[in-house]
């Protein structure tokens, strides 16, 4: 076991896989099924947790092998099926992988993410968990690997339509999260509204065309483990919504009230 516990120990510190844990934490471990460990491909039950010290801090360290998690979008369009996201997180060495193998095929509806956007919202939600005030860059992302089948709806065949991918960029972010949650269950936020971009169309008779109203609807984010979430900021991207005199300026619409509701989310379970 200790064998095992030092040479993961500066793999998950490359990794991110560090989390700040409470003064009085105590090195621990499982395994539920002790024989297991001697086949690394069928070993994912086990999770470690152990402390360690850093610049007077003390840390708690997580390891984990993989981590499922299965979520579903309503449908792709009037008559169509739920759509299933499906993925695995995995952490062996310093490398973590997300895999979104068994998610659903592209859509003829435009309702795709292509990759680059795919793998944008999977490299925040590890951000997020491991170091969220560390630099952005290159190193902070190179442990980090996303796979999503060629031809699902997270990595479609061109030329598949996507402009409706926004619909997607919480879904991910949460799916990730939700699939973590297990190993960090001190950082984890609860899963977001996904309610962020309602678009209508009409005719302008002010300008006499057809015209298209894109809004952020940025209500918030989703409950913090020992607390509510945060009013009126968007989650998993940085926006704003789009402000009412710039609509109205602009689109053939009143805005007749833009205000927070008191008490419409769900609050923390503590």
């Amino acid at each position: 076991m200790k064998k095992r516990v030092r040479r993961i120990l500066p793999a998950l510190a490359a990794a991110g896989l560090i989390v700040a844990g409470p003064p009085d934490a105590s090195a621990s471990s499982h395994m539920d099924a002790p024989l297991i460990v001697l086949d690394d491909a069928a070993n994912t039950t086990d999770v470690y947790a152990f402390v360690r010290e850093q610049n007077g801090r003390k840390l708690l360290v997580t390891a984990l092998g993989v981590y499922p998690f299965e979520d579903h979008m309503d449908d792709s369009g009037p008559g169509t099926e739920p759509m299933r996201l499906v993925l695995a997180v995995t952490v062996r060495g310093a490398d973590i992988l997300i895999d979104f193998d068994g998610t659903g095929p592209q859509t003829e509806s435009g309702m795709n993410s292509y990759v680059n956007y795919t793998r944008s919202y999977c490299y925040a939600a590890v951000k997020c968990l491991t170091d969220p005030y560390g630099p952005q860059n290159d190193g902070a992302f190179r442990p980090v690997r996303i796979e999503a089948p060629l031809g699902s709806f997270l990595n479609p065949r061109p030329p598949a339509g996507g402009g409706p991918r926004a619909v997607f960029c919480y879904r991910l972010f949460d799916a990730v999260i939700g699939a973590l949650a297990p190993a960090l269950p001190g950082r984890v936020t609860a899963a977001g509204s996904h309610f962020a971009n309602p678009t209508c169309g009409g005719f302008d008779p002010r300008r006499n065309r057809r015209t298209v109203v894109y809004e952020l609807i940025l209500s918030g984010t989703a409950a913090r483990p020992d607390r509510d979430g945060c009013e009126a900021l968007s989650m998993a991207f940085n926006a704003s919504n789009i402000p009412v005199e710039s609509q109205e300026a602009n689109q053939p619409v009143l805005i007749e009230r833009f205000e927070l509701i008191r008490d419409s989310g769900s609050g923390y379970a503590a």
